[in-house]
């Protein structure tokens, strides 16, 4: 069980230093190998609670990838995050800021989009909480992280609605 940690009701993953986790959208064939930036966004997913004893469920619908994105909510604060895929002994640490998203998971010196099966450990320290968080999150396909009800009611993605704004500092 994740301690510290709070799924908030429009689906972002809350930490108790302010941090959140949105999960961000986007189309299967934008995807990039090389770089740390993500593809653009075109909409949010929430993130669900997991059922068999990970703490949160990150839904991957057909046809779209997926990426993390890190949102500071306190001015000042820098957060260290640890991405570890147990299964395939991956690790990758961001810092937040400068760093605003976690693109995937590293393999060699490129990335592969989250894919159904992948448990990964975000262990998260800041200088405003003494101690370390373990956020685990599980990904499935979609039906099986959000339920069916709610992926009906997710609108497909639409190429002129990406994300428009600015990016944080």
């Amino acid at each position: 069980m994740t301690v510290g940690a709070w799924l908030q009701r429009d689906g972002r993953i809350a930490l108790a230093d302010g941090l959140r986790l949105t999960l961000q959208r986007t189309f299967a064939e934008d995807w990039q190998s090389e770089g740390t930036r993500p593809p653009q966004s075109y909409g949010r997913l929430p993130f669900g609670r997991a059922r068999d004893g990970v703490a949160f469920a990150m839904p991957i619908l057909r046809g779209e990838n997926v990426w993390i994105g890190l949102e500071r909510a306190q001015q000042g604060t820098v957060t260290e995050i640890t991405l570890v895929l147990p299964a395939e002994g991956c690790i990758l640490t961001r810092t937040c800021p400068p760093d605003h998203a976690i693109k995937g998971v590293l393999v060699g010196q490129q990335y592969r989009a989250f894919s159904p099966g992948d448990v990964l450990n975000l262990l998260i320290g800041s200088g405003t909480c003494a101690r370390t968080t373990c956020v685990q999150i599980g990904a499935d396909v979609a039906d099986k992280a959000l339920g069916a009800s709610i992926c009906r009611v997710l609108f497909p993605l639409n190429r002129r609605a990406g994300y428009g704004g600015t990016r944080l500092p």
